[in-house]
């Protein structure tokens, strides 16, 4: 399951680099939890990790301080995993599948360039192949999956 956040009138970029940049990495925090598969959520691990593709460091940095002040259920713990996108969609995938995916994580927040958005398709297409739910920030991190949820922020 894959959800897009969008707003008709404003660009995603816009969004991400305005002061609402908090609030929309914990409404995405807040939509990744509900779609966490359920396997995950009752195995009994202790820690969950929520990895995010974001486009810059200021966005990792916010990512990471998000998640790191969520608040879990009892003997769970989240923690979170994020890496840049590289300029060739290979070497990214390359690195999704070397340091993320071992990772064992359980849901992915994808934010990418508008100038590197038709380059990236690769990244959902990963996820999609070990079963791990996309929340992608623009509408094209999204349109690879045969069962898109739209969120209208």
């Amino acid at each position: 399951m894959r959800f897009c956040i969008f707003h008709p009138d404003v660009e995603a970029k816009w969004l991400l680099q305005t002061h609402t940049c908090e609030a929309m990495f914990s409404l995405l925090l807040m939509a990744s939890l509900l779609t966490m598969p359920r396997e995950c959520q009752f195995q009994g691990d202790e820690i969950l990790t929520i990895a995010g593709v974001l486009s810059s460091e200021s966005h990792i940095a916010t990512f990471t301080n998000i998640v790191g002040n969520l608040t879990a259920p009892t003997g769970y713990k989240y923690r979170s995993y994020a890496i840049s996108p590289k300029p060739n969609p290979v070497a990214t995938a390359n690195e999704i599948c070397d340091t993320v995916i071992p990772e064992k994580v359980v849901t992915v927040i994808y934010e990418v360039e508008p100038i590197r958005d038709k380059l990236m398709s690769s990244v959902p297409y990963i996820f999609e192949f070990y079963k791990i739910p996309v929340i992608g920030v623009s509408s094209r991190s999204s349109i690879f999956s045969s069962n898109v949820s739209f969120i209208i922020l």
